[in-house]
């Protein structure tokens, strides 16, 4: 059966909560909170000091707590947007067709697709520098074509082609403290995606075997991006293995 098909879905990956982040908060709270305190206790040390020595000129007292009254005490964290991060979503868009010959000996399929990935959940080390934490920082698009063939080319004799090309980018990466991956290739993502395979089958009228299977497939895939940065990848890589069945 021959046609050709449009289809359109929106996916979601659920939020969740950095619950390890509960520990980073508390410190920095804790530090905020003897800052303020080191520094209220020591502006009225200082203003204590110059009411019991009136001859203090004014002009240093008042520097003294000028610079006291400027050094930061730090800011506390919003507590909701540090411990929980919403969920990732996508669109996917794909157009494509399936094709067979009457007798089904040959078939194609072939398509074009597109995904959106939107509110993108990256793993971002904490402030702290110690342990890691989910943010929606990142924005990424995957484009790309899939086409399989397969035919039998004479009677017991079938080939199959399968190849695929993704192009997979990030198009906005915030990774915080400077770090930003826009532009590069999402990791894990295959480029290109090619296996060929092909098989004899004999068929026999015994009691102890009805046919023998011979195959060999052709893999290859790559290249491949290990990390955001792109600093580690493997190349296209091509693997040749062949089977027996009985």
């Amino acid at each position: 059966k021959n046609n050709v098909y449009v289809t359109v879905s929106r996916g979601t990956r659920s939020g969740g909560y950095n619950v390890q982040m509960f520990s980073d908060l508390l410190q920095s709270e804790m530090q905020i909170v003897m800052m303020s305190q080191i520094k209220e206790g020591t502006i009225a040390a200082i203003k204590k000091i110059a009411e019991e020595n009136p001859r203090m000129p004014a002009s240093v007292v008042n520097t003294i707590l000028e610079n006291l009254d400027k050094i930061p005490v730090g800011e506390t964290a919003d507590v909701t947007e540090t411990v929980t991060y919403k969920p990732e979503y996508s669109w996917n868009y794909e157009v494509g067709t399936h094709l067979s010959t009457a007798d089904n000996r040959y078939q194609a399929d072939a398509a074009l697709f597109l995904i959106d990935t939107r509110d993108q959940q990256i793993a971002r080390f904490a402030d702290s520098g110690l342990g890691r934490m989910m943010v929606n920082a990142g924005h990424s698009q995957s484009r790309g074509a899939e086409l399989s063939l397969r035919g039998e080319l004479f009677r017991n004799f079938i080939v199959a082609l399968n190849y695929g090309y993704t192009y997979a980018k990030f198009t906005n990466y915030d990774g915080g403290k400077g770090i930003d991956y826009t532009g590069k290739y999402v990791p894990f993502v295959p480029k290109h995606t090619t296996n060929v395979d092909a098989s004899y089958t004999w068929n026999f009228e015994s009691a102890w075997a009805n046919r023998l299977t011979l195959g060999a497939t052709y893999t290859g895939a790559g290249r491949i991006y290990w990390t955001e940065s792109n600093s580690a990848s493997q190349k296209y890589y091509q693997l040749l293995s062949a089977r027996a069945t009985l």
